[in-house]
């Protein structure tokens, strides 16, 4: 949900379908460099809070982060735990102000923290797997993939992380009733809706087939996408909005991807351009 600046301000927009052709002005204020040797934003959330960080001096010492709110007003965010310890990568900006980020130095793991302006500096303890996809109001945090050994076979998929606790998410089994070996979740929405791709093993003419589906999780079940976009030998759904709506790829090439929305009526909207 919150890759970076960029895509939370693109995303959003694509996704408004209702309001997609409608014409809208916007107002651009530049917040500058804070009078420091440089600064960046790095998450956008719907109440125009901004996540970000300067740098005082450009030495990696020199490194704040802050959150700051639509009004100016401005919030230091300590860079460790208490002040000691390892140094925390504050990445994302849920709706109430709350900040997320991660110690990923070693490893094996990732330890995710929090903070907001009334508890500080929150360790919510270690997460099962490193590449965080998107973390969404109600504090669930999707991991792209992670490993399992399952019934004797090595797969990967995604799973959602709440409060210590896993909820694993399994790909699509096909028309043949095989379980993938490998599936991803690229984005999460506010009501737990996951979306991404999968492997699938599909049978034509007596031979078994492995194709990559777009996908959407609603309760932990796999639903294919694939089928609502024409003609495409391959998708991945990339984003997901709160209505529902889905943004998905379609094709085999970098150079052109066209890019399709499901909509909550189950309509499919064609876009014509690119995000990359």
């Amino acid at each position: 949900m919150f890759k970076n600046l960029v895509r939370s301000l693109i995303i959003p927009l694509v996704l408004a379908s209702s309001r997609l052709f409608a014409e809208i002005e916007y107002e651009i204020n530049d917040i500058g460099t804070l009078q420091t040797h440089s600064s960046q934003a790095i998450a956008l959330n719907n109440n125009g809070q901004i996540l970000g960080w300067y740098n005082i001096d450009g030495s990696s010492s020199g490194k704040h982060f802050f959150v700051r709110e639509r009004d100016g007003g401005f919030h230091e965010i300590p860079s460790k735990e208490n002040g000691v310890g390892n140094s925390i990568n504050w990445r994302y900006l849920v709706d109430g102000g709350k900040a997320y980020g991660t110690f990923d130095g070693n490893a094996n793991l990732a330890v995710l923290y929090t903070w907001d302006q009334y508890n500080g500096v929150v360790n919510l303890g270690a997460l099962p797997g490193k590449e965080i996809s998107a973390i969404n109001n109600a504090g669930q945090v999707l991991i792209k993939s992670v490993s399992e050994n399952k019934n004797g076979k090595s797969i990967v998929h995604p799973v959602v992380w709440e409060n210590g606790k896993i909820i694993n998410l399994y790909g699509l089994e096909g028309d043949i009733g095989v379980e993938p070996e490998e599936s991803y979740g690229f984005d999460m929405n506010n009501n737990g809706d996951v979306v991404g791709q999968s492997v699938v093993y599909l049978s034509y003419k007596n031979n078994t087939y492995k194709k990559i589906h777009a996908v959407k999780w609603i309760n932990g079940q796999a639903i294919d996408f694939h089928k609502k976009i024409p003609k495409a030998n391959k998708t991945k759904a990339i984003a997901v909005n709160d209505l529902g709506e889905v943004l998905i790829y379609a094709g085999e090439t970098r150079e052109y991807l066209p890019k399709y929305l499901v909509r909550s009526d189950g309509g499919v909207t064609v876009f014509s351009y690119s995000l990359n």
